[in-house]
């Protein structure tokens, strides 16, 4: 709704409540961590026909664990914020008023070398970076080996016309080496509405070359266009002072 920036003033106001540590109320339970923190902004902004509006979103973000999180078992994570415009004049009406980043509960068995998330999470794994609701599961194979996979509904497309016809699912193989490095390949297809938005295979690497050059980027396939969609790769040298080399194909 607004177009350009008249001024900005008093940006971040007040910080009301900042708070990193349990709760005292809940410092019987020490599997119980709760951090809070809410933030006041003020600013002012020029609409599309010329007047100015002066807005004051008020900021909660708020995060929960619970369980044994460093060790076996289950365990719960959230993730989320919300906002209230104390001016109430409509600045945010096109715009969400909160949003659960994660929540889900995470299940780790005695071998203590896999894990199963349920809910709400991120995948970060190749060239997966996406938010899924759906099942996450992550094993290591012993001490050279891992494998990834998930399934569920894509988060960034709900909002269209609902979930159905909306999916996702894919996962990641990769070779791990304490000397070598990682070399791993991933997969990933999502459909939103029935029509396939993406159907991509990846190669990711990361290679310690010497003791103070590292290598490391992607290349991805894209099945629906039969042609590569990136190439992203950069070598960094270690002595000395960081020297970063980047190349990048789209």
């Amino acid at each position: 709704m607004a177009s350009d920036v008249n001024r900005t003033h008093a940006i971040t106001l007040l910080t009301i409540f900042f708070l990193c540590t349990s709760f005292p109320v809940f410092a019987a339970d020490p599997r119980l961590q709760f951090s809070s923190e809410t933030i006041l902004y003020s600013f002012e902004r020029e609409n599309q026909q010329g007047n100015s509006i002066q807005s004051m979103p008020l900021y909660e973000y708020m995060r929960m664990d619970y369980g044994d999180i460093d060790n076996i078992g289950l365990s719960l994570h959230a993730h989320g914020w919300a906002r209230k415009d104390i001016a109430d004049n409509g600045f945010y009406e096109d715009d969400t008023d909160g949003e659960l980043l994660y929540g889900y509960v995470e299940y780790v068995p005695l071998s203590s070398s896999s894990s199963i998330k349920i809910g709400r999470q991120h995948i970060f794994s190749g060239i997966v970076n996406d938010s899924v609701d759906g099942l996450g599961l992550e094993s290591f194979l012993g001490a050279h080996a891992s494998v990834t996979a998930f399934a569920g509904f894509p988060t960034a497309y709900k909002e269209d016309n609902g979930t159905s016809g909306d999916a996702i699912f894919g996962g990641r193989a990769a070779f791990h080496d304490i000397r070598l490095g990682t070399m791993g390949i991933s997969y990933k297809k999502v459909s939103d509405d029935g029509d396939t938005v993406e159907n991509t295979a990846g190669l990711d690497t990361y290679l310690m070359v010497t003791g103070f050059l590292t290598c490391q980027g992607l290349s991805s396939w894209n099945f629906e266009s039969r042609g590569w969609r990136e190439h992203t790769y950069e070598a960094a040298i270690h002595r000395f002072r960081p020297i970063l080399l980047t190349t990048l194909t789209t």
